[in-house]
């Protein structure tokens, strides 16, 4: 019988300590819902955790497409440049072709005014000439055609990186919207 009063001592000991407890966390339950909004504690703290990984994945972007701006920039200025040095070479390429036309025009006139049948035979000074500008003619010719395959492929490139970049704008655009905010909003409320 003793031992059952000792327990019984015992157990009313523990509750009252357990009602304690409750009451304790009851009022500190009390002062959070005061602080918090009225919503679920648990769905406010899954809110604030998405909320954060949402601000770091739209910084992430952000920086990616600064990234790929910079480079679209940077493939932009040399497309650009190699676009201009190709029209200069294309233009001395037509005053080379100028210059070899006036000197077969002028062997074609003197074959002309030769009667003789025989075979004409260009002076030695007059074929280096023509053989040096055919040779400048042909290098010049590989130059501009080496340079419009690089533009080609430059152009390819800018083509490439501004599809992904425009969907890379969209998906953020989406990401943004589905929250309620717009993606750009997002990344001022996170700095």
């Amino acid at each position: 019988m003793g031992n059952l009063q000792e327990s019984l001592e015992d157990n009313r000991y523990r509750t009252t300590a357990v009602k304690n407890s409750v009451a304790s966390l009851t009022g500190e339950l009390d002062e959070v819902k005061k602080t918090t909004p009225q919503e679920n504690p648990v769905v406010y703290m899954y809110s604030l955790r998405a909320n954060r990984i949402l601000r770091k994945r739209q910084l992430e972007m952000c920086q990616h497409l600064e990234r790929m701006q910079e480079v679209l920039d940077r493939q932009t200025e040399t497309a650009k440049a190699n676009l201009s040095e190709s029209k200069a070479h294309a233009e001395e390429i037509a005053s080379l072709r100028a210059e070899v036309r006036e000197p077969k025009e002028e062997l074609s006139r003197e074959q002309a005014q030769k009667s003789q049948p025989s075979v004409a035979v260009l002076p030695s000074r007059e074929l280096d000439i023509l053989t040096a500008s055919i040779t400048r003619i042909g290098q010049r010719a590989s130059q501009v055609e080496t340079l419009q395959m690089e533009l080609e492929l430059l152009k390819g490139r800018v083509q490439r990186m501004e599809k992904p970049q425009a969907s890379n704008t969209q998906d953020a655009m989406d990401m943004g919207s589905h929250y309620g905010k717009p993606i750009h909003s997002l990344s001022r409320a996170s700095a």
